[in-house]
Order: structure tokens, then C-alpha cells, then sequence
């Protein structure tokens, strides 16, 4: 069910872009607003970088997204082990040692 609704709303996202603001706004209280109805053009698409800083939220998206996933693939890369010696009971002078993995 789950994949039903996100097809429905890429779909709606996909087709509403073309739609200038006022229609869109029109739209909604009936079907026309998941219907490619009206005057389309690619007016929205193109004044993106117009309207808003795009270019920086796109970089800070890449600069958030490559530091979560440099972060997290550090810190799953280099774990404590100990060795099997250390691990009976009454061996309490072994250390953790770091070792990739």
C-alpha cells in the first residue's frame, strides 16, 4: 500500500511543477489538482533559481549527506576487539586493541 502512495505522490509532484502558483492554489479543492490540466509550461522549473538560493541548498544537502555517511562508515570501520585469550574469565590485564575490520 505504501508504494501505491508514493507513486500517487510523484506523480502529483511531477505534474503540479509544470502549473503556474495561481493554479495551483486553484486546483486543489477539486480533481484537476492530480490531473496535468491547464496551462503548463516549464516557467517554475526554470525560476527556481530565481526565487530561491538553490545552488546552496544543494550543496549544503551534498555537504550534510557526505559527512553523515564519511561519519558513520568511520566509526563502523574500526572497532574495539579483544582476543580470544582476553575473553576468560580472570583475565583482567588485556586491553582493547583497534583493528580494521
Amino acid at each position: 500500500m505504501g508504494a501505491v502512495e508514493q507513486i500517487v505522490n510523484d506523480y502529483n509532484a511531477s505534474q503540479t511543477k509544470y502549473k503556474p502558483d495561481p493554479q495551483i492554489f486553484e486546483d486543489l479543492g477539486s480533481l484537476n489538482a492530480f490531473l496535468p490540466v491547464g496551462t503548463l509550461n516549464l516557467e517554475n522549473c526554470l525560476g527556481v533559481f530565481d526565487r530561491v538560493p538553490f545552488v546552496t541548498f544543494l550543496l549544503n544537502s551534498v555537504f550534510i549527506s557526505v559527512s553523515t555517511v564519511g561519519s558513520a562508515s568511520w566509526s563502523t570501520r574500526w572497532q574495539p576487539s579483544r582476543s580470544p585469550a582476553c575473553t576468560s574469565v580472570g583475565r583482567r590485564s588485556c586491553s582493547a586493541t583497534f583493528s580494521p575490520r
